[in-house]
């Protein structure tokens, strides 16, 4: 958990980051500079989604754990 949530973390900032990279180059009339952040922005959205899942994964372990040590307890 320790190791996989500041990497969440820092994939998130990315995704914030690219898109703003997008959106100004919109601005700029940039279109193609703007379809290269948003390609960016799509591969940090999946990576977020992968680390998600692990996220999850962890915690419904951890939630299993809990339970069985309470269940011998």
């Amino acid at each position: 958990w320790d190791r996989i949530q500041p990497e969440y973390k820092q994939v998130r900032q990315e995704i914030d980051t690219w898109n703003q990279v997008a959106q100004a180059a919109v601005k700029r009339n940039r279109d193609d500079l703007a379809k290269a952040a948003l390609m960016k922005k799509w591969n940090y959205q999946k990576r977020a989604n992968e680390i998600e899942k692990q996220l999850n994964e962890v915690a419904k372990l951890t939630e299993n754990l809990l339970l069985n040590r309470q269940n011998l307890a």
